[in-house]
């Protein structure tokens, strides 16, 4: 009984509604969907920089990549060479 009550208050109504809406058609903001997405992308790249930047002084500390000494290979390299190695599944 309540199922009915439910089926008839809201999905019925509810389902005209968003059969209007296909039928009309709706209206998009492409501007505003397009800086959203571009501020969306800027704060994931901010967020995946943060990520590999936190990532690397925890292979740095534990030794999974050495700091070199001067003349030698950035860390941040080797970090990224660890990764891509890692993420690819093939081993050192």
């Amino acid at each position: 009984a309540n199922e009915l009550k439910i089926l008839y208050d809201m999905e019925v109504p509810l389902a005209v509604v968003l059969a209007n809406m296909e039928y009309d058609g709706i209206s998009v903001d492409v501007d505003y969907l397009n800086a959203l997405s571009k501020s969306m992308t800027d704060s994931l790249r901010s967020v995946e920089f943060k990520i590999y930047k936190i990532s690397k002084e925890i292979l740095i500390k534990v030794g999974i990549i050495a700091v070199p000494s001067s003349g030698g290979t950035d860390p941040g390299k080797l970090f990224l060479l660890y990764l891509s190695k890692h993420l690819s599944g093939s081993t050192w």
